[in-house]
């Protein structure tokens, strides 16, 4: 694993109101790390994020929710296979593809979750409702991933080497910052160094486009047959907001933003893991073998 010093993702240390509602969000979606999108709408908006929080809870703690978001997850994968195929590998000792292999893992299963949390969002603030009358699913089953500590490489602790890899990332992918999945990776250089310049290269063919569209339109669908239907009043977001017009316009662009943005941070995130899990070095054996067979 490369040196460099890293932060542990904390959750926030804000006011109690907004402490308590990232608390529960990183709580009922059973990952590692605070969502940044959370985060930083607790902190300039606490009570948007409040309310936000009281109309998603009681969909995304439930186990049709959390199946929902896996099977984004399940096909997003699919069609990685079928458009990119099984991938090259890189070199990495055995607790290195281990440890990048276990943080890939919680990040998709946190990133899919968000996915479809934000595509419910973005939906119900357009429609007003979204999903279908009924009751709640059953509960979920306890993540795995909760209590697993996750560390990030911090940008003002990179080198410039890095830095540019994390600006190369947020311009390519049209990204506003840089993914935080990106500076867990960002750990094992000698992995995200080649396994980025993979992904940039077949960025440039229509199969990661059509990718991002299908996850996109696969989670709309997903996101009406979550029971029961989640309401959003506009003018109750407005109060919320101070009546203030600016403030209004500016929530609706952190709706649209953080929903745009999330296929394409799995995607990559999909393609790293494909890479992270192939042994290059177990496949050339098998080229050499199959070729002195023949």
């Amino acid at each position: 694993m490369s040196e460099g010093r890293s932060e542990v993702i904390p959750p926030s240390s804000r006011a109690v109101g907004a402490r308590t509602v990232l608390k529960e969000v990183q709580d009922v979606l059973g990952i590692p790390w605070v969502p940044g999108t959370w985060e930083a709408l607790a902190a300039t908006e606490p009570e948007v994020a409040s309310l936000l929080w009281t109309r998603l809870q009681p969909v995304m703690a439930t186990g049709p929710f959390l199946r929902e978001s896996l099977a984004l997850l399940s096909h997003a994968f699919a069609d990685l296979a079928d458009d990119y195929g099984s991938g090259e590998g890189v070199l990495l000792s055995e607790a290195d593809r281990r440890g990048i292999l276990l943080d890939l893992d919680a990040l998709l299963y946190g990133g899919a979750q968000l996915l479809l949390q934000q595509t419910v969002l973005r939906l119900a603030l357009k429609e007003e409702a979204v999903g279908r009358p009924g009751s709640a699913g059953g509960a979920r089953p306890r993540s795995a991933y909760r209590r697993r500590t996750l560390e990030a490489v911090e940008e003002t602790a990179a080198d410039e080497g890095l830095r540019a890899l994390f600006e190369d990332v947020g311009e390519t992918l049209n990204l506003p910052s840089v993914p935080v999945d990106v500076r867990v990776v960002a750990k094992w250089t000698d992995f995200l160094v080649p396994a980025w310049r993979r992904l940039k290269r077949w960025r440039q063919s229509r199969a990661f486009f059509e990718a991002c569209g299908t996850l996109e339109r696969r989670a709309e669908a997903a996101a009406r047959r979550l029971s029961p239907a989640i309401s959003l009043d506009d003018r109750e977001l407005k109060v919320a907001l101070g009546d203030v017009a600016s403030r209004w316009e500016a929530f609706q662009r952190w709706v649209d933003l953080h929903a745009a943005e999330r296929p394409a941070i799995i995607v990559m995130d999909a393609f790293f893991r494909v890479e992270a899990a192939v042994h290059p070095e177990r496949r050339s054996r098998v080229h050499d073998a199959d070729a002195r067979m023949m």
